[in-house]
This record gives structure tokens, C-alpha cells and sequence, in this order.
């Protein structure tokens, strides 16, 4: 038990997150214009999601599905998009600004903020000494990992932000008399990182999760196992029925994702575990938690043998960094590559472990020194602001150069951005980016009204991607409906030209001279037996796809192509979730459209539901009687429908529980 007065718990939480606004005061743009810090995948990626987010909520939409990118992909199910992040509410209440980048910044600060403050609770309570908390909380918050990598992959800081007060309260649980609702809660204070976070980061909350379950049965009062591990279901109970409503349809686009093929198993190199004492040794100062809390880490140690609980933080250290050093040691292969690891391309980002490890380490250690020193009142304090400086110096640029207006990257190219609005307003339509997204983020698209196949993901729409992936680039461009591609290469030839008059600089904008419309109807159809067949009969010179289909299933009767071949195709509307169609054609056609065929996707025709087929290989066909007909096809997914069953299910039933033990604590 702490002694003193709860107006030290305000002092130190208030040092924590004064702290992390000197950091952030730069960027945070409240009172001035909006800055950035130029092209990483913060600007290129995580802003445009986030403002699409944005864009949807305030067209009284959810975020399901973003048609701007990779052909379309499920924005509920891509887990970086944060969809129902607790803190995107911030983003929405400063999107008036103009552009959601102050919302942004002010998030980031809001989780640095509550992985200091969560951090200080935790090993305040472990240690018994608020100084240790307050420095625990400091090495966390301001460490090289949260401020550089994590904060530049903002879904990497959401899923770290929130362990040390779910682990806080776990820890109380363990140790309550009326645990259940203390167990339930940590949940709760679990679930913002799965729902704002990247899925690896599950590995590591789950590895700190048991370690401090299994280091409290050394603490006076502890519970027995059975409730430990009781203590530990609900927890994983709690916070995963409470983010179903993303998990699930995450899950589904994980099962329809191109990632098939086991993640490569790269990390750290033995040179680079320097970065734990010269920061970047490292190559982006992951492994920094400052010099003093690096030493009193160190200092703990000395107690391992007698208190279990440093000894198991300990172990979970040298896990995290076995874990980030990937193939580089043979643990790898033999252990962490069938734990799950092996799902994750990059293997560095499990050093988050190690950096959890040593934060609360830290507070071990400089608890020690208080008991060992006269003026402990005075040492503590000290070692705190020495460690606070110590981190703002070395993280002050750590991937953050001086803040610049800023200027989305398709903006920087007036000329090539107009054109393709104004083309995109007589026609829907796509683009494509040949290189590099930082010549013309495909992100950034929706902002615009633009559409494109290019994009960047962890996870892509698998049928999508094995055409985008192909050599057969017309076959590909016709397919997704390409009539332009940005370019920094001569791309002229036989159906492509240049639209001179929009180069900018050595930037080119090219010209598909007989393109594909977002929707046709085709009366020769071929059927595939398998998705194999599909696939090489859609790439096959012999199919033509503005005449042609290919279907994987047979029609109930064969298609009769009108003598003149006539059709009026127009697409009517043509939103995120919802597209709408008027067809008049002569006869019974098929109606293929340039979408992805993803669960979740329904079509109507006149208002009755219709059955929709996957034609060439990935994308949407209707089947549309003679005549003139009103097609509609919309994203209704199941997966979300469930998911939020579940999960309002889960907050009814969690709010019970915390009430009814609220109530008992007062008896």
C-alpha cells in the first residue's frame, strides 16, 4: 500500500504528461497552422486513413469499406485504420481545423500520455514508491521506441500505449478480494490496443500479461493459481468481446488477405544491441530507455534471486530481445517462429517487450536505491528529471525533423491533381502510381475524389492483388478500370500516351487510349472450374474483358448477345459502401463491375436481391434481365453485423459487473 496524499498520484501524473507536451508542442498546431514532418509512412499512410475515418463519420457513414485505394479494401477490417479507436473522437472534434493532422498530433500526445500515466500506477504499486512509478512512467513514455519508430507507425504506439494500465489493473485483480470486476476492467483498459493497434503488438501484451500473473503469486496476499488464471480468462474474455465489432471482420480480411506465405523472420543484429546504451546503434533507437533507467534496470537485477517479480520481468527482457533479434539466433526457428511470430514480416518491432521490461525494471532499481541512500525524498526526484532530460535530448529528432506547413503529397503537383479531378467528375475511373507512393501518395486519393490500385498494407485483398502483382499490366489496368498512370518513366507505346500539357517537373501523367468503364455488360461468358482456371483464363490473350467473362460457377441459362451489341451503362452514384447503376440493354446480360468480390457485399436489381457472382477472377457480376433496370450493389458485412453484437453485448455486461462491485465496495 502507498501512503500519502492522492495530490502526489496529480503532481506526478502531471509532470508525465507536461512532459510529453514539450515533446509534442511543435506539431500539435491548436493555436497556429498545421505541421508535419514531411514523407513517412505517418504522412503517407496513417493520415490519409485517419482522414478518410474522418471524411466517413461526417457523412454520417461507418468506415467499412475504403473504395480510394488497392482497388478497395475493408476499412473495418484493416486494423492501422483504428476505426473505433477511443481517441479518434479527438481527431473528429479538430477535424474543423481543415486537415485532421492537429487531431493526429494531439492523439499521439494523448497516448504518450497514457502510457506514462498507466506505467507510473503499475510499478507505484509494485515498488511502493512513486518516484519509481514517475521514472518507470518516464522511460516508458519518452523511450526511443514510443517517440521514433512507434510514433511514425501510429498503429505501433496504440497497441503499446495502453498495456501498463491494463497490466496495472490485472495486477489489482490478482491481489482483491472482489476481483472479478478489477479482472473485467483490465480488459476494458486492454481492448484500445486491439482496436487501434498492429496485431503483433497482441503477442507481446499477452507475454506481459503472464508475467504478472505468474510474478504476484510471490506477493503477500496473492491469489492461488486457479484464480490467477481465472483472473487472467476474464481479462482475455473482456477485452476481446469488446473489440469484436473489429476484430471479427479483421479476421476475415486476415482469411482473404495475400498473406499466405509465412513472415520473414529479419531483426536486430548482435551490433545493433548497442542501441540499449549509444542511441541509434540500433538504427532507430528502439532499444533506448535513457542511460539512468538503463543503470537502475541493471541495479534491479541485483534483487532477481529474492524477488521473483524482478526476475520474471527479467526473463520477459531477454524474451523480448531473443524476439527482436529474430533469425539472428537460432531461438527463433525453434520457439518464436511457432508462437505466431512467424505471421509478422519485421521482427525488430518485438523489442517492445524488452523496452516494457526494462521501463518497470527501472522502478525495481531506483526503488533499491531510495532504501540504500540518505535524502531518498531528494534522490528520486533527481534521477527522474535526469532521466526526462536525458530521453528529450536523445529522442528530440528521433525520426522528427523540424516541423514544416503541411502540404499533402498529391498537392505538390497542382497540375497532374486537377486533371485527374476533372476527368474523374465526367467518368468514374482509376489511376495508377508506377513508383514510389512518395511521388504521389495513393493514400492521399479519396481526399480528392480519385480512386487508384496502388496502396500500401500490411494486408491486401488476395484476388486484388495476385492481378496488380502479374507482368500483365494492360490486361491489369484494363480490369481495374485504369485510364491513367502517374509516371517518372517514358510509359508511350501502342494504346498509351503522354498528357503533356499536366508534366510537372519529371513527373508525367500517361493516357490508356481505350480504356475499360467502372461497369459493362458482357454476354460471351467462359466458366472456370476453379479459381486457378479463373485466374490463367483471365490473364489469357485470347479473353477479351470488354466483350467477355469469366465466371467460377454456371449460369442458370446461356447469354444471348443482341445483334447490335447496344448497352447504356451509367454509373448513378458511387460512394465508399454503395454503388448504383442504370443498365438498358436488349437482352439478358451480365453485368461486371470493376470491384472487389469480398464477403460482405450484396447486389440488388430493382430493389429485389440478386445473386452476386465473382467475375474475372476478383471482381462483381450481376446477372440483369432484359431491359432497363436499376442495379444496386452495396458493403452490408455480416462479420461487422455479429461483431457488434457481441460487442454491445460484452459492454452491457461489463458495465453489471463494474456497477454491482462498485456497490459492494461500499457495503
Amino acid at each position: 500500500m502507498v501512503k500519502g496524499k492522492w495530490w502526489q498520484d496529480l503532481a506526478w501524473c502531471s509532470f508525465l504528461v507536461g512532459t510529453a507536451l514539450i515533446y509534442y508542442w511543435r506539431y500539435l498546431g491548436w493555436f497556429g497552422a498545421e505541421s508535419s514532418f514531411g514523407g513517412t509512412d505517418f504522412t503517407n499512410i496513417f493520415w490519409p486513413l485517419h482522414k478518410f475515418n474522418i471524411h466517413e463519420w461526417q457523412a454520417g457513414r461507418i468506415p467499412l469499406w475504403n473504395n480510394s485505394f488497392s482497388g478497395g479494401v475493408p476499412q473495418i477490417g484493416n486494423t492501422e485504420a483504428a476505426v473505433f479507436y477511443p481517441f479518434g473522437l479527438i481527431e473528429l472534434i479538430l477535424a474543423g481545423r481543415g486537415e485532421p493532422m492537429t487531431g493526429i498530433y494531439t492523439r499521439l500526445w494523448l497516448d504518450t500520455c497514457v502510457a506514462g500515466i498507466g506505467m507510473y500506477f503499475l510499478v507505484r504499486r509494485l515498488t511502493g514508491q512513486r518516484a519509481a512509478g514517475a521514472l518507470a512512467g518516464v522511460a516508458f513514455s519518452l523511450s526511443g521506441l514510443l517517440l521514433g519508430y512507434a510514433a511514425d507507425q501510429l498503429s505501433y504506439l496504440e497497441a503499446l500505449a495502453w498495456f501498463p494500465l491494463a497490466l496495472f489493473c490485472l495486477d489489482r485483480a490478482l491481489h482483491a478480494r472482489r476481483w472479478v470486476p478489477l479482472a473485467w476492467l483490465s480488459g476494458w483498459c486492454a481492448a484500445p490496443c486491439f482496436l487501434g493497434g498492429y496485431p503483433q503488438m497482441w503477442l507481446i501484451l499477452a507475454a506481459a500479461a503472464g508475467v504478472v500473473t505468474i510474478s504476484a503469486g510471490a506477493q503477500p496476499g496473492a491469489a492461488g493459481p486457479w484464480r490467477r488464471i481465472g483472473a487472467l480468462a476474464i481479462m482475455a474474455i473482456s477485452s476481446l468481446s469488446l473489440v469484436t465489432l473489429q476484430l471479427i471482420p479483421a479476421v476475415e480480411f486476415f482469411m482473404n488477405s495475400d498473406r499466405s506465405a509465412p513472415g520473414l523472420g529479419g531483426g536486430y543484429g548482435w551490433v545493433q544491441v548497442l542501441g540499449l546504451v549509444f542511441p541509434g546503434a540500433d538504427g532507430d533507437l528502439g532499444m533506448y530507455v535513457g542511460l539512468v533507467a538503463l543503470l537502475l534496470a541493471a541495479a534491479a537485477l541485483v534483487t532477481a534471486r529474492r524477488d521473483l517479480r524482478v526476475a520474471c520481468w527479467a526473463v520477459a527482457g531477454l524474451v523480448g530481445l531473443l524476439a527482436a533479434l529474430g533469425e539472428t539466433t537460432p531461438v527463433y526457428g525453434l520457439v518464436f517462429s511457432h508462437l505466431g511470430f512467424g505471421l509478422f514480416r519485421n521482427q525488430t518491432r518485438n523489442v517492445a517487450l524488452l523496452v516494457l521490461s526494462l521501463s518497470v525494471l527501472s522502478g525495481f532499481g531506483l526503488a533499491l536505491l531510495m532504501r540504500k541512500v540518505p535524502f531518498a525524498n531528494l534522490v528520486g526526484p533527481v534521477m527522474v528529471v535526469v532521466a526526462t532530460a536525458n530521453l528529450l535530448v536523445v529522442s528530440w529528432g528521433n525520426n522528427w525533423p523540424q516541423p514544416t506547413p503541411f502540404v499533402p503529397v498529391a498537392e505538390r503537383y497542382p497540375r497532374i491533381l486537377a486533371f485527374l479531378r476533372a476527368d474523374q467528375q465526367r467518368e468514374p475511373m482509376r489511376f495508377a502510381v508506377d513508383q514510389k507512393a512518395d511521388l504521389f501518395s495513393p493514400h492521399e486519393a479519396f481526399a480528392y475524389g480519385l480512386e487508384t490500385i496502388s496502396g500500401e498494407l500490411n494486408f491486401r485483398v488476395k484476388r486484388s492483388y495476385d492481378l496488380i502483382d502479374t507482368d500483365a499490366y494492360w490486361r491489369q489496368w484494363q480490369l481495374f478500370n485504369i485510364r491513367y498512370i502517374v509516371s517518372r518513366r517514358d510509359l508511350k507505346g501502342d494504346g498509351i500516351e503522354e498528357v503533356v500539357e499536366v508534366r510537372e517537373g519529371d513527373l508525367r501523367l500517361f493516357r490508356m487510349l481505350y480504356p475499360l468503364p467502372r461497369a459493362h455488360v458482357v454476354w460471351n461468358v467462359r466458366v472456370a472450374r476453379d479459381s486457378e482456371q479463373a485466374f490463367r483464363q483471365t490473364l489469357d490473350g485470347s479473353f477479351d474483358p470488354g466483350t467477355d467473362g469469366v465466371l467460377e460457377a454456371e449460369l442458370p441459362r446461356a447469354l444471348t448477345r443482341p445483334v447490335d451489341g447496344a448497352q447504356q451503362v451509367e454509373v448513378r452514384r458511387l460512394d465508399p459502401t454503395e454503388t448504383r447503376i442504370d443498365v438498358q440493354i436488349a437482352t439478358e446480360g451480365l453485368l461486371i463491375l470493376s470491384q472487389p468480390n469480398y464477403p460482405g457485399w450484396k447486389a440488388e436489381v430493382d430493389g429485389e436481391p440478386a445473386d452476386l457472382l465473382r467475375a474475372d477472377y476478383a471482381f462483381q457480376g450481376v446477372l440483369v434481365p432484359a431491359g432497363q433496370h436499376h442495379v444496386r450493389v452495396y458493403y452490408d458485412p455480416i462479420s461487422f453485423k455479429i461483431g457488434l453484437a457481441i460487442t454491445l453485448g460484452s459492454l452491457g455486461v461489463g458495465t453489471l459487473i463494474l456497477i454491482r462491485g462498485l456497490l459492494a465496495s461500499r457495503r
